[in-house]
């Protein structure tokens, strides 16, 4: 699987994958910082309901792509066919990521405890913490799960397999021998924080709040994209065959 092939045969599919992604992050930050006082429960609520079949669209999608770029590599595939393609892989595949969010939480606030200790002696855990200690939070962690986050989907993607399979397969792979996919995510994760910080110091009202929120969401699903595709490239590389012939013509068959 070559990443750059593969996105450059099938751009049409990974620009719409990464656009409804980057439509999804953006309409994450921007209802999470709408001011409260000036929110609407019912029009909240219905925002909230569309918000989430669109996101579960956009996460079917995005799994889909990355199933079919495993088992098909640069062979183009419909948007339907994408759709029900990762529709399977996006309950196992969130079923996974709502057991890993206590972690992810847990490593956050540990790691911005430490910093506010580290700097003033004392942790506030009554006001918020600044923006920047935020994103050094939640980057620290991603690079401190980077193994489960990334390659536990992985091998759910090219095995077919259920996550407590995918866990124990896990100790099969060496992520030293996966150097591009570990530059390529350190890289994404570090530019993203960066980018992230410089759209957080816009304020809701200025022009270019939409601008600023706009380049850090695409930025954020491209890279998403990017660094699951180089997992999926990794992991492929270390257990080569466990996508089938027969598999890989039984799934383009059927779509």
């Amino acid at each position: 699987m070559k990443i750059f092939d593969i996105l450059k045969a099938r751009w049409p599919e990974a620009v719409m994958v990464a656009g409804l992604q980057a439509c999804c992050v953006a309409l994450l930050k921007d209802l999470q910082r709408v001011p409260q006082p000036q929110t609407d429960f019912a029009r909240l609520f219905f925002l909230g309901v569309g918000a989430a079949i669109f996101s579960i669209i956009a996460q079917m999608l995005f799994w889909g792509f990355l199933r079919s770029a495993a088992v098909g590599g640069v062979q183009p595939a419909e948007p339907m066919v994408l759709l029900r393609t990762g529709r399977p892989y996006f309950w196992k595949l969130l079923l996974f990521q709502l057991l890993l969010l206590p972690v992810v939480l847990l490593i956050i606030l540990v790691i911005q405890v430490g910093v506010q200790m580290l700097l003033s002696g004392k942790a506030d855990l009554q006001t918020p913490p600044p923006l920047w200690l935020e994103i050094v939070g939640a980057t620290a962690t991603g690079l401190i799960l980077m193994k489960p986050v990334y390659l536990i989907p992985a091998l759910i993607l090219l095995q077919n397999c259920g996550i407590w399979d995918a866990l124990r397969n896990l100790r099969q792979i060496r992520m030293l021998e996966m150097r591009h996919f570990v530059t390529i995510a350190v890289s994404v994760s570090v530019i993203a924080g960066g980018v992230e910080y410089i759209s957080g110091l816009v304020e809701r009202k200025d022009i270019l709040y939409y601008p600023a929120l706009a380049l850090d969401a695409l930025f954020s699903a491209s890279g998403m994209l990017i660094v699951f595709m180089a997992a999926v490239a990794g992991v492929g590389q270390q257990l080569p065959g466990e996508v089938s012939g027969a598999q890989i013509g039984s799934e383009i068959n059927e779509s």
